[in-house]
């Protein structure tokens, strides 16, 4: 498996935006080949950061959906309307052996 991590923090007034744009781009994908699944991720205190995990099949099936123009089009008016602290990390992931 391989998963993609990806933190945020909106731009003040951009909240629900970000919030929106960040569920567009799981829904698409959830549709797209080799996905397994994803989800929202959202802090329990008073700041506004947020994200999205996602968890493919291999890496070239994250890599597929990433560069479909769709994507790259949410991706790049969250990328306005965010602040430039982001985070972005890919891994590959297994479950560990039972023993």
């Amino acid at each position: 498996m391989y998963l993609r991590i990806s933190l945020l923090v909106p731009r003040e007034g951009h909240e629900a935006e970000a919030r929106r744009l960040e569920e567009q781009l799981l829904a698409f994908l959830a549709r797209q080949p080799g996905f397994i699944d994803g989800y929202l991720l959202t802090v329990s205190d008073d700041s506004a950061d947020l994200g999205r995990v996602t968890i493919w099949h291999g890496e070239a099936d994250a890599d597929h959906a990433a560069n479909l123009d769709h994507v790259l089009a949410l991706r790049s008016r969250l990328l306005q309307i965010t602040e430039e602290e982001r985070f972005e990390r890919s891994f590959q992931a297994a479950r560990p052996n039972a023993s």
